[in-house]
């Protein structure tokens, strides 16, 4: 007890530095590009910004609002107390707020920004939504199937953005049309590509190595097989989704590896791993139609995400967020110190996206090695080793 209460002292400062390092992506990403003017507008920055109040926002930005300041609030909880209560949420929500309304007040001398009562409204739901789950997280409230998620917490945020990416839009619906034409792809002549079948089927393996760490290899066969059908019918349930042949045919494939032969073997990690960088380079380079002519290479980190649609940009943070940080967890998983599993990550990714400046409609640029990298600080200050873990019977 002792030395669980001494290890949680120990890593409050460790989620601050989280924390300051979230702020400072919502500050950069909010303000971006930093081109301030004297707005003429003669109502003023509160005036304007009240003036919203009954205008509501759309999908997307209410979506991305709210996730944008989980994870602030998230650590922010964690990095108050090594007991997170009641009152730390609400000073934290407070926080959240105050941090909303300046940056939106700001906004009104940001050219190409434009304040919203409608973001302050997302950003405080988000905030309260990362602070109860910061307590929820630190409860005596346990389920033993999920395992203990205290030691593994890097492992639980890669589960969370692989469900984020997968579950877009969030959105359930009651409408047996909806599951219908969500379905009807696997019945009515079904395409299987081969290489949609390999990341599909690579995909599934890393999530149950995940949960390998979470339950143990024995457990995790059983809480992979449930997990794969419950994933694959809350996708039927979720506007805007069609399943695809290759991940249902993919999901079966993994769990039939997973409870046969890979989670049995020691070097199961080892060609788990090198099948995901196999398709970190598919996704990179697909379809593999390159030009003769190569496009600018943007050194400004996450510049693609503050233009085009939110609600695709939501969704490929969370995907780009999840392969990245289960590429660098996954090479220091098969024995790399997480050093060297960065550097072996970050050249990688640096590779395929000069590459990309050959391939057309992609945005080739820092951004992913910038991910890549915070991803690896955080597995490294939320003290996740997973080279420990071994193959347990």
């Amino acid at each position: 007890g002792g030395d669980l209460q001494r290890s949680t002292e120990s890593s409050q400062p460790k989620y601050a530095m989280i924390a300051a390092g979230v702020l400072a992506i919502i500050i950069f990403g909010s303000l971006f590009p930093f081109d301030f003017y004297a707005n003429p507008n003669p109502a003023g920055p509160l005036a304007a910004l009240i003036a919203t109040y009954g205008i509501p926002g759309g999908r997307g930005d209410l979506i991305a609002n709210i996730l944008l300041y989980i994870p602030l609030s998230f650590f922010s909880v964690l990095a108050l107390s090594s007991r997170p209560r009641f009152k730390h949420v609400l000073l934290v929500i407070f926080a959240g707020w105050m941090l909303s309304t300046a940056i939106e007040l700001t906004q009104f001398y940001d050219r190409g920004r434009f304040s919203s009562l409608s973001d302050v409204y997302a950003n405080v739901a988000g905030t309260g939504l990362g602070a109860v789950a910061a307590v929820l997280l630190h409860s005596k409230f346990r389920l033993p199937a999920i395992g203990n998620t205290k030691q593994h917490p890097f492992v639980v945020l890669l589960l969370a953005c692989w469900l984020g990416y997968r579950l877009f839009p969030y959105a359930p619906t009651i409408d047996l049309h909806k599951y219908w034409q969500a379905v009807k792809p696997l019945l009515f002549a079904p395409s299987l590509p081969g290489l949609a079948l390999y990341r599909h089927t690579v995909g599934w393996l890393a999530i149950a190595l995940l949960f390998e760490a979470l339950v143990g290899v024995a457990r995790s066969r059983l809480v992979f097989i449930l997990f794969i059908p419950a994933v694959l019918f809350t996708r039927i349930l979720v506007v805007d989704i069609t399943l695809s042949p290759a991940e249902v045919v993919g999901g079966i494939i993994a769990a039939l590896a997973w409870v046969g032969p890979l989670s049995r073997l020691r070097i199961g990690v080892i060609l788990i791993t090198l099948m995901f960088v196999g398709t970190v380079i598919v996704q990179s380079l697909d379809p593999f139609h390159f030009s003769a002519t190569a496009r600018p290479f943007g050194s400004i980190p996450f510049r693609s995400f503050m233009f085009g649609s939110i609600a695709t940009n939501v969704s490929s943070f969370f995907e780009k967020a999840f392969t990245y940080g289960a590429l660098t967890w996954l090479f220091v998983r098969a024995g790399c110190s997480l050093r060297t599993a960065t550097l072996l990550g970050g050249s990688l990714v640096l590779c395929l996206r000069l590459e990309q400046v050959y391939l057309s409609g992609r945005s080739a640029e820092i951004t992913d090695v910038f991910m890549l990298m915070i991803l690896a600080a955080m597995m490294k200050l939320m003290s996740e080793d997973p080279s420990g873990l071994g193959r347990r019977p």
